[in-house]
């Protein structure tokens, strides 16, 4: 058994522009998105996932894109 943190991730990096393009092509539209210069230094955080894969093997990840559709279905359109 695991004791301590888990990194939740799946081991790819995406941005925000990522995110925020597979939820437009999920629900069709965004709300108007406003950007200002950046005021620090870009930084690419990456999680390490070995914990989590120890700690459940077998574990299996899907893309970003796939995930928000499948979110958005079973919240918004189940019956």
């Amino acid at each position: 058994s695991h004791v301590g943190p888990l990194n939740l991730v799946a081991g790819t990096s995406y941005s925000f522009a990522d995110a925020l393009e597979a939820v437009r092509a999920t629900v069709g539209s965004l709300p108007e998105i406003t950007s200002r210069p950046r005021s620090k230094p870009k930084v690419d955080n990456r999680y390490d996932n070995r914990a989590l894969l120890e700690a459940l093997p077998g574990a299996s990840f899907r893309p970003l894109a796939e995930g928000i559709r499948q979110m958005y279905a079973a919240r918004y359109q189940t019956a």
